[in-house]
């Protein structure tokens, strides 16, 4: 180990003779990428909707096993179930969702667990449940949107339709003028609340080892309800975000009307979340931008943000990112975690980069994105794509040269863990920079 410190110093000292520094001047707080975001705060709405669930956080549902939609026919670890929702229409309402357990949980060796929430043209999915307890942990797959598949065997092609049974469907927030109990988000956030209750009350499942993971529609839920529901571990928003009337993508308008921003945007209690959050969001991503992103991370006082370039928006690409059970399990203590950026600061036109690395990562690139316009659309693409260029790697520093002309930066550090043959990206970024902070970058030169 001293001998290689030894090289990697001799390195440093080496590439200084060419100006390439990788002192750290300057330092940069990492968890906060603009110093001047407004940090919204509760309404009177968020007061209504943290009375209404008060008591739903209390209530156990009544569960119905469904055999006739059981999903796996050689796999009994995984059921359909129908759960008691909230009262809809006079009635309680019957959400459907898949629950599975590893053959190993039991109330001697109980196991951790994940609440699993769909996006927008999803459904509940049993092979998601599936991944989760393949990896070791019990898992609730809810449908958010009252829906109900077709009897028979369970595949990707299965047809979903209206649950007759169940609440109201996605209205993407057309009801927001409306009383609380009669709009569909507060439906969408109390399953997800139940789908928690649940699992807390089965002896086979540690609850204080209970996460949550939403993905696009599912990842605005998820960072609603852990602003009320605060007995989650950790949360893994993917896609979704706060901040989304000011986002530069095209779901900029989903907030503009105030009775919307002020019942239903994520950043309005974000601030009072203590538990660890990883963002993921991708840097072309049509629904969510990167800048209402970076701004959602830094007024998250436990986050984590973690930027893709040219991530797909998808169920699969959004369920299976590698950093989602890697992160889970560095928070239960079941394995490694990801790569962290624990350092940023600039001299003489370069960024040094310190982080730190997992046991099994390998293969360690740095880089900087840039774009010299802003971050403008051409309906779901982006007008200009991000460019990058690669750094310097000593260790675990790195020195990256700035771009000439840009409008807007990240940087990222990527690496592979896994075999030759099977090995899989993992990520870690800081949030975005915009122009108007390139002044404090050339501050040195």
């Amino acid at each position: 180990m001293k001998i290689t410190a030894f090289f990697i110093s001799l390195a440093m000292s080496f590439l200084s003779i060419f100006g390439i520094s990788f002192k750290h001047n300057e330092q940069t707080k990492i968890d906060l990428y603009y110093s001047d975001v407004e940090q919204r705060q509760a309404t009177d709405k968020t007061d209504e909707i943290k009375e209404l669930l008060s008591s739903v956080m209390q209530r156990t549902p009544n569960i119905t096993e469904c055999t006739e939609k059981k999903p796996f026919a050689d796999d009994n670890r995984i059921k359909a179930i129908f759960f008691d929702g909230e009262e809809y229409m006079g009635k309680a309402a019957k959400v459907f969702a898949y629950i599975g357990f590893p053959e190993n949980a039991t109330e001697s060796s109980p196991v951790p667990a994940m609440v699993l929430v769909h996006g927008g043209a999803g459904h509940a999915y049993a092979e998601w449940v599936k991944y989760w307890v393949d990896n070791g942990y019990a898992a609730i797959s809810i449908d958010g949107f009252g829906q109900i598949p077709a009897d028979g065997e369970y595949t990707s092609e299965t047809v979903w339709s209206v649950n007759p049974d169940s609440h109201m469907t996605i209205d993407e927030l057309s009801t927001c003028d409306k009383p609380i109990k009669d709009q569909w988000f507060y439906y969408y956030i109390t399953d997800v609340i139940l789908a928690n209750n649940i699992l807390r009350a089965d002896s086979r499942i540690k609850t204080d080892n209970i996460g949550i993971t939403g993905i696009s529609w599912g990842g605005i839920a998820t960072s609603v309800v852990i602003g009320y529901d605060s007995r989650f571990k950790f949360a893994i928003p993917v896609y979704g975000c706060g901040y989304l009337d000011e986002c530069s993508s095209m779901l900029n308008s989903l907030m503009k009307n105030e009775n919307a921003k002020n019942t239903w945007e994520p950043s309005l209690l974000l601030g009072n979340v203590k538990m660890p959050v990883l963002w993921i969001d991708g840097d072309n991503d049509p629904f969510f931008s990167v800048d209402s992103a970076t701004k959602t991370a830094s007024v998250t006082p436990n986050a984590t943000l973690t930027i893709l370039h040219k991530f797909a928006h998808g169920q699969n690409e959004g369920a299976y990112a590698p950093e989602i059970l890697r992160f889970a399990n560095e928070q239960n203590g079941l394995g490694n975690g990801n790569i962290k950026i624990n350092g940023l600061s600039f001299d003489n036109g370069r960024a040094v980069i310190s982080f730190d690395t997992p046991d099994d990562a390998r293969n360690i690139k740095v880089k900087v994105y840039y774009r010299t316009s802003p971050l403008e659309y051409d309906g779901i693409h982006l007008k200009e794509e991000w460019k990058s260029s690669n750094g310097i790697v000593l260790g675990n520093m790195a020195s990256v040269k700035l771009p000439s002309e840009y409008e807007m930066i990240y940087f990222s550090v990527e690496g592979t863990t896994g075999s030759v043959f099977n090995c899989e990206s993992i990520h870690a970024s800081t949030g975005i920079y915009t122009f108007s902070q390139k002044a404090e970058f050339y501050c040195n030169m």
